[in-house]
């Protein structure tokens, strides 16, 4: 059973060094009152401080935990978040600060909450990784920390947190509705005449985008460790990166025509070979192509591919 702490006698900061045996205590966040976010929602995270060891531990703790905690907030390419004004302006000061002598007995916990925008600028509606740093010295007398771990904030538009209507939850269902039931050479075929036409919905009806995200084994163990709104997140932006040329570059290459070689299949699996040819400014390169499907409800998904260059086609 978890004992909640007293708290001890109030200090004041000085400029002159500390000299307090300090332990840090581990430190675990989570989402304080989790809903749906805005660029605009205020943020707040839950902190709590626990006592894993054996024996009694002390740290100090200001009254404004700006000086006790750094926070790290990034999108999923790695792109930190510009520290806020509020942080850099109260950084800046110089002045005398409240904090006090916290004791925590073994498996004892204090928690505090924060609000990210105190912290950060979060002004972008995507998907974020936040983690934070207490410093049980204060940061002002640095020294080492205790990192938490990492939650995933996902920030969506007005209109995407908006409920849903009958209307909008049947264009949501749309994309599902336009596939039919078709060979696989057909279904191949009807990819790369959506790609060939830049008719980008079209073109992802018939490929297990999961499928061929998780073919990479980075990827895929990334994905594999994030809960289900970053994964649908980070499927969002590799989608959008195809269409724009930045992932799966041979996949989305656009042939100037093709011709399918040669169609193999079972009842669940099939493969289907394509020559695909590429007009330059004085040649045209040939490659070929062997599309891997698999049969899911009926319908066959593209999953896979595989792409040998043939040279110059004469």
């Amino acid at each position: 059973m978890k004992r909640i702490l007293f708290l001890t006698a109030v200090l004041f900061w000085t400029s002159t060094q500390i000299f307090a045996q300090i332990t840090n205590p581990s430190v675990n966040i989570r989402f304080y009152n989790k809903k749906i976010y805005t660029p605009d929602s205020q943020i707040q995270i839950l902190v709590e401080l626990e006592n894993e060891t054996q024996n009694p531990i002390a740290f100090f703790l200001a009254d404004n935990k700006l000086y006790n905690v750094k926070v790290r907030v990034s999108s999923l390419k790695g792109v930190l978040c510009d520290p806020s004004d509020f942080y850099l302006k109260t950084m800046a000061l110089q002045e005398p600060y409240r904090y006090k002598e916290v004791v925590l007995q073994p498996n004892e916990r204090y928690s505090f909450r924060l609000t990210l925008s105190d912290y950060v600028v979060i002004d972008k509606a995507e998907s974020y990784e936040v983690s934070v740093r207490f410093y049980g010295n204060l940061i002002r007398n640095s020294g080492e920390a205790s990192v938490s771990n990492t939650l995933y904030l996902n920030i969506g538009t007005e209109e995407e947190n908006r409920p849903q209507t009958t209307d909008r939850k049947a264009a949501a269902s749309k994309e599902s509705q336009k596939r039919i039931k078709m060979a696989p050479d057909k279904a191949v075929a009807f990819t790369i005449d959506a790609m060939m036409n830049r008719k980008w919905d079209d073109f992802f009806l018939y490929i297990d985008l999961e499928s061929l995200y998780l073919k990479n084994a980075d990827r895929k163990e990334q994905y594999l460790s994030r809960p289900e709104e970053i994964r649908k997140a980070l499927l969002k932006d590799y989608r959008s990166k195809m269409t724009e040329g930045n992932a799966e570059k041979e996949f989305v290459l656009i042939p100037s025509r093709y011709e399918i070689t040669l169609t193999t299949y079972n009842e669940t699996n099939a493969q289907v070979t394509v020559l695909e040819y590429f007009d330059r400014v004085t040649f045209t390169e040939k490659k070929e192509y062997k599309y891997r499907l698999e049969k899911k409800d009926s319908i066959w998904m593209i999953e896979d591919y595989i792409v040998r260059n043939l040279g110059i086609d004469k």
